[in-house]
């Protein structure tokens, strides 16, 4: 079952700084992660049990779709280098979620709930054990890209071309707005992340963050575009 399933990190170059970090963070609250691991960028760099896979071209829908179509596992988990997991990942939790993406035939299937999921139409299953599912359907961020497992070909009929990946979010949603298989938790949290930048800039709580978790320190209003390592621009 794990092996049709790929965690993505999606990043680009001019994000580079941030490489390290996100995988020795990684490494330590999901030390059993049972799947694939790729980081999607330019040039990516080589860590120790991670593919890369190869982003080309101008626009990032172009190039996701692409590198989604050339791997071989069907479903994948979405990651994000600058969303730092801050506690322990329960993977037979993960794995619990990724059955029910398939035992429903879901397009998506969100890890995190969202403030808002209190007032949404419950997700109805046969398994009591999911009654705490809400629907997606309706809501402007239901392709939202914070954690989460898709499948990988419905999720690829959401994508347009030439589209920035803040595009997708916003149009992806929209285009997505009367799906009924997109699901999230009501009131549960099981991939805990902490977004350590907000427009490129490293914030304080980012920072602090990561020198309490013994990380080399990246300081605070740290622009990382001037930190110029690939020539690539990232749309």
């Amino acid at each position: 079952m794990t092996s049709k399933t790929a965690v993505i990190v999606n990043s680009c170059d001019e994000y580079w700084v941030l490489w390290e970090a996100f995988f020795t963070l990684f490494r330590k609250f999901w030390s059993d992660c049972p799947f694939k691991i790729y980081l999607f960028s330019q040039n990516p760099e080589r860590f120790k049990g991670v593919k890369p896979l190869i982003r080309k071209g101008k626009w990032w829908s172009n190039a996701y779709k692409k590198a989604l179509e050339n791997i071989p596992e069907k479903y994948f988990i979405w990651a994000d280098e600058s969303g730092m997991f801050t506690e322990k990942i329960e993977t037979q939790r993960v794995i619990d979620y990724i059955d029910i993406l398939k035992q429903e035939n879901l397009v998506g299937i969100h890890f995190n709930a969202f403030t808002r999921n209190e007032n949404k139409e419950n997700f109805e299953t046969p398994n009591k054990l999911w009654a705490e599912l809400v629907t997606m359907r309706g809501d402007n961020y239901s392709i939202c890209l914070q954690p989460s497992c898709w499948n990988k070909e419905k999720f690829i009929k959401y994508i347009n071309k030439n589209e920035t990946i803040w595009e997708m979010e916003i149009n992806g949603s929209k285009r997505a707005i009367n799906e009924t298989k997109i699901a999230a938790p009501k009131r549960e949290r099981i991939m805990n992340v902490l977004d350590i930048t907000v427009d490129g800039v490293i914030t304080q709580e980012g920072s602090d963050f990561l020198k309490k978790q013994g990380i080399f320190t990246i300081p605070a209003g740290l622009v990382i575009k001037k930190l110029v390592k690939y020539p690539n621009k990232c749309k």
